[in-house]
């Protein structure tokens, strides 16, 4: 499954860790139960590995381009920018 346009969202770096809710929300391609395009909120984010993201139902989701949006609102508000190399960034 892959993931486009995707943000991230339910987490704030001022969270401890075992509380933040680290969840995908983009439009999914190659899902089982959702046709292509189709909008999503992931379950918890559990790990990630390059493009690949774990969630904790046991999905495991390919990123494909961020939404340009949270891009300018990453940087603005001094978050990780996502790059090829790292997506995403769990703290």
């Amino acid at each position: 499954m892959r993931i486009e346009n995707w943000s991230m969202t339910g987490g704030s770096v001022y969270d401890a860790p075992e509380v933040r809710n680290n969840q995908l929300r983009g439009k999914v391609y190659g899902h089982s139960n959702f046709p292509d395009g189709h909008p999503i909120r992931t379950s918890n984010i559990m790990m990630v590995e390059g493009d690949q993201v774990t969630t904790s139902n046991g999905s495991v989701y390919t990123l494909g381009k961020p939404d340009p949006d949270y891009m300018i609102w990453c940087q603005e508000n001094n978050y990780h920018v996502p790059t090829p190399e790292e997506p995403i960034k769990l703290c």
